[in-house]
């Protein structure tokens, strides 16, 4: 995808969530987070209709801002494992006909993710001394159909009716992650 596209992107949900475009704030460059959550995903007409999804994500800020992310995931007998490196504000193409773009307002830190219809908004938000953090996920349905569109862990394509955190713990501690001495 070219950068055109890419900043159109960003700016199309942008403007959806109603969100004011940010640069990177230093509040939270050098800092990690380690995020689990169990979710219950229900769906208007698929088998199975509802389910747990169970996330364990651990998130880096990189000095430049860019935003090393990998997470996995399972319901079911499905899993998936993902690893991307994204800068803020620019939007990324995902597995499962998704893009994604981070945000970050300082120590707000959100995930836009583009479904086949309509939105996924993951927030985390940081305590002011940045040792702990809460997770929030919101359903954002596509203007033109009113509708939330996802490409399940299993490959089938349902609407989402309703998202909801079961649990949820999230950490953040200064340094990197992913370092071997951390």
């Amino acid at each position: 995808m070219n950068i055109h596209r890419q900043a159109a992107l960003v700016a199309a949900m942008t403007f959806v969530l109603g969100l004011p475009p940010m640069p990177v704030m230093a509040d939270l460059r050098g800092y990690s987070i380690e995020l689990t959550s169990v979710e219950t995903n229900v769906f208007r007409a698929d088998d199975p209709r509802s389910i747990d999804l169970t996330r364990h994500r651990r998130i880096y800020i990189g000095q430049a801002g860019d935003v090393f992310d990998y997470s996995d995931q399972s319901a079911g007998g499905f899993a998936q494992h993902g690893a991307n490196v994204a800068a803020v504000d620019a939007a990324k193409t995902m597995p499962r006909d998704r893009m994604r773009a981070w945000t970050m307002q300082g120590n707000r830190l959100q995930a836009i993710v583009r479904a086949t219809e309509g939105f996924v908004v993951a927030t985390i938000d940081v305590d002011p001394s940045r040792t702990s953090c809460t997770y929030q996920i919101a359903m954002q349905p596509d203007p033109s159909t009113g509708r939330v569109v996802v490409q399940r862990l299993n490959g089938h394509i349902a609407e989402l009716v309703s998202l909801t955190i079961r649990s949820s713990s999230c950490a953040v501690k200064r340094g990197n992650i992913f370092a071997a001495d951390q």
